[in-house]
């Protein structure tokens, strides 16, 4: 999982930030144990690739943020780019979760 350890390599830093890589990380985690493999595929659901954040989207979004970090850097509520992307990462990562979640849970009732 790449972009798993993309987000765990910008973990040191200050305590905002890692609490936001720690944020995103969860989010990250639970879409993909819930929907890509383990415990869909435990209840006989099969892999679940639903939701609002797959790995290809977050794989594509941390290199535009990368390169958009190099041409033009911003600073917004003391976060940068891709200070921003976790936020996202951690917001729509536990959707995602939820998501595949429910999908799941309709498809095992």
């Amino acid at each position: 999982m790449p972009d798993i350890f993309i987000i765990t390599v910008s973990l040191p830093g200050d305590g905002a930030r890692g609490r936001l890589v720690v944020l995103a990380l969860t989010g990250v985690l639970m879409a993909s144990y819930l929907g890509g493999g383990t415990q869909a595929q435990a209840v006989g659901v099969g892999r679940v690739y639903g939701g609002l954040l797959g790995r290809a989207d977050r794989l594509v979004l941390i290199m535009v943020t990368r390169i958009i970090d190099l041409i033009a850097p911003m600073s917004f509520y003391g976060l940068g780019w891709f200070g921003w992307l976790l936020v996202l990462f951690g917001i729509f990562g536990h959707i995602t979760a939820f998501q595949r979640f429910a999908y799941v849970w309709a498809k095992v009732e």
